[in-house]
């Protein structure tokens, strides 16, 4: 069967299509079409597979990247807003993070009062929290793979740094020595008359003719050497800045109800 050529349709056509030559033209495409899909098919899915058509129908709870301010129609922001739930049924039945995950859920939960979504967090409330996605990376949920270990759909993760090593500069250092100098006094001491004497006080002496025994000595003296406090000169460079990044570009992120 042959479709109606497109002049009849597009207005090219010369002289221009008639009524009649319209109404035949419809009839071949009508007829057409019920050899392709059937005379009362109503399986959607089926039509737009046979005729190649790719299935644009965009699911609820998808998320989307905008290069724009506002949210296209059919999106909402995804600024942890809470959202009337009978408004959105399709995009809660998508993301509502259930009853059992309804207390400690970052987002997807239900509540009772929008001003204050956490304060009044309640399985039978009304509205459902989306998630806050303004200023955060997205990233892969886990599944089990192992990776991001314990981390459920509905939760945050604070940023951390990944261990590593810095290195160390030391430029070496040396102490300085002062040295004044020093000397030793040298004496007399009171005269010996037994030999136990000089060896109670420890003194050298020796004999002046036969009366006894003279003393002297050499006294004590400080050196006066000091040695100098000097630093070390090491330090550990710091860097980066108030938060671990990578290049990127700003985006609106929304969610599709």
């Amino acid at each position: 069967m042959l479709l109606p050529s497109k002049e009849l349709f597009n207005g090219t056509k010369t002289p221009v299509t008639t009524t009649a030559e319209m109404r035949v033209a419809l009839g071949q495409l009508r007829d057409y079409l019920a050899a392709l899909l059937g005379e009362d098919s109503d399986n959607k899915a089926a039509a737009r597979s046979l005729l190649g058509v790719i299935n644009t129908v965009i699911p609820a709870g998808m998320a989307g990247l905008f290069f724009s301010k506002v949210a296209p129609s059919g999106w909402l922001k995804a600024n942890g807003a809470a959202v009337v739930s009978d408004s959105y049924a399709d995009l809660t039945a998508a993301v509502y993070c259930g009853d059992a995950a309804n207390a400690t859920a970052a987002w997807g939960y239900r509540c009772t009062n929008p001003a204050n979504p956490s304060g009044s967090r309640s399985t039978v409330g009304a509205y459902l929290v989306l998630p806050d996605a303004r200023g955060e990376f997205l990233r892969g949920f886990d599944d089990g793979r192992g990776i991001d270990v314990s981390r459920v759909l509905w939760a945050l993760q604070a940023g951390a740094l990944l261990s590593h090593a810095h290195g160390v500069s030391d430029p070496g250092h040396a102490h300085s020595v002062y040295d004044p100098g020093h000397a030793h006094s040298y004496g007399s001491l009171p005269p010996f008359t037994r030999t136990g004497e000089m060896a109670a006080t420890g003194s050298t002496g020796y004999m002046v003719g036969s009366s006894g025994f003279q003393s002297y000595g050499t006294a004590g003296a400080g050196t006066g050497i000091g040695i100098y406090a000097a630093l070390t000169g090491i330090s550990i460079g710091a860097t980066g800045g108030t938060e671990n990044l990578v290049r990127n570009l700003a985006a609106l992120i929304c969610i599709k109800y």
